[in-house]
């Protein structure tokens, strides 16, 4: 519970940072990769950026702190076919069905050409 109200923050956080909804992305954010120090958050490691939709930053903090509570398997399914239509979800994440599929796409890209043969959906 306290992970995705910190998520809910950090969630608000990116979207302020952002000036554009097409941009520079962090590109590999996990909770390995936000230092936090007195209610400041710091994202390290920008060793994957590119430029994406904004909210392929957050699906991937969102995904890998549903795998880090083994709410879902690293290599099991996307978010998308685990809340299916769930337009809670949607809303929590700020994001439309549309952009969700776009970035699905290409967080499932991402990880066959960086893991080959471990990420299936």
């Amino acid at each position: 519970r306290e992970s995705l109200l910190i998520f809910e923050e950090i969630n608000s956080e990116i979207n302020k940072f952002y000036e554009k909804r097409y941009t520079l992305t962090h590109g590999d954010l996990w909770p390995g990769n936000i230092y936090i120090n007195n209610n400041n958050y710091y994202l390290i490691d920008f060793t994957d950026c590119s430029i994406n939709k904004v909210e392929y930053d957050t699906y991937t903090l969102f995904y890998s702190i549903l795998s880090s509570f083994k709410k879902i398997k690293i290599n099991e399914v996307t978010i998308r076919n685990l809340f299916i239509n769930n337009v809670p979800i949607l809303k929590f994440l700020s994001i439309t069905q549309e952009d969700l599929l776009y970035v699905e796409k290409k967080f499932i890209e991402y990880r066959e050409k960086r893991f080959p043969g471990v990420y299936y959906s």
